[in-house]
């Protein structure tokens, strides 16, 4: 007698299907409050990868203007410096 009813406490009841859908149900709502806390991180993280890669674009067009000025400030030293002398005045 003793042996059914140790495998109908082993088995689920309809109270144990109950708390295993409460479980899955925290379980995706845990999932989902850590989803909202990283996802803010992950896209602060992307733009700040994308202002960078920005910068690094811009600071290599800058490089580029600089030494083209550069190139033609010595070609062209001589004109240059006459133009700054004859605009001395306001």
């Amino acid at each position: 007698m003793l042996f059914p009813v140790f495998f109908r406490s082993l088995s689920q009841t309809g109270r144990h299907r109950q708390q295993a859908g409460f479980g899955g149900l925290t379980d995706v709502m845990l999932g989902l409050a850590v989803s909202a806390l990283i996802l803010p991180t992950l896209i602060a993280l992307t733009n700040q990868q994308a202002k960078e890669t920005q910068d690094q674009a811009a600071a290599v067009q800058l490089r580029a203007v600089r030494e083209a000025t550069q190139a033609y400030v010595k070609e062209h030293f001589a004109a240059v410096y006459s133009r700054i002398n004859s605009n001395t005045g306001p």
